[in-house]
């Protein structure tokens, strides 16, 4: 039975930094995989390959619920409407997704300090829970 309860500005912002994640995690291939092609003789290569350990990551697949997610938070955020918020947002969440470093560099490319930055961003998601609240949408817990 599922029940509803507020969202918070924190709560939101939460989601869309998941949000966020789960996008980084998906392929940005288009079409079926291939692998790269690689101009080495064929001994160099098995030798090359005998040589160096496998480094590959690990790549994770989102769930169907993760995918879910993201998509209705972007909605969330497509619905705002000043583009700075959808840009503010988009630009915060994919910093999130890649780091401290990105994040810094994405505050010192705007016009705010670091501090006013979150502000707007907070506020920014307290609007969005305002306005989830007012439509009374239930979240989705675990």
């Amino acid at each position: 039975m599922m029940h509803y309860r507020d969202w918070t500005a924190v709560q939101v912002r939460e989601w869309i930094e998941e949000a966020a994640k789960t996008t980084s995690r998906l392929s940005g291939r288009v079409g079926p995989k291939k692998e790269p092609g690689n101009a080495m003789p064929e001994i160099v290569r098995e030798a090359w390959k005998d040589a160096a350990p496998n480094n590959t990551p690990d790549r994770i697949i989102p769930s169907a619920r993760a995918l879910a997610c993201m998509e209705a938070v972007w909605g969330w955020i497509n619905a705002l409407q000043r583009e700075e918020e959808r840009r503010l947002l988009y630009d915060w969440s994919a910093a999130k997704a890649l780091g401290k470093g990105s994040l810094a560099r994405v505050i010192e490319q705007s016009e705010y300090a670091e501090r006013t930055f979150s502000r707007a961003v907070n506020r920014v998601c307290q609007r969005i829970a305002d306005s989830l609240n007012r439509k009374q949408e239930v979240r989705l817990t675990m």
